[in-house]
């Protein structure tokens, strides 16, 4: 059970979800629906997905965060527009 950074959690060590990225990108190339630039952020994502899971299976925990508002006072703050929502 480690706690780490969310440094260490992207850039390196047991994890790093940038370099999984950037692997995959290089690997299978873009979806061509995409732009370059969305396409790595949604690779970014999908591994920061999969590190979260993998850090629950090991009893990881990400060091530093402090979250001092529960989530229910974020609501105030979000406004949905009816027509986002397809």
């Amino acid at each position: 059970m480690a706690q780490m950074s969310i440094e260490q959690i992207y850039s390196g060590g047991k994890y790093s979800v940038i370099s999984a990225a950037v692997e995959e990108y290089m690997r299978d190339g873009r979806h061509p629906e995409y732009d370059e630039r969305t396409w790595i952020d949604l690779l970014i994502v999908k591994h920061a997905l999969i590190v979260a899971d993998k850090m629950k299976t090991e009893g990881d925990s990400v060091s530093g965060l402090i979250d001092d508002e529960s989530p229910s006072s974020y609501a105030e703050y979000v406004r949905w527009n009816e027509n986002d929502i397809n």
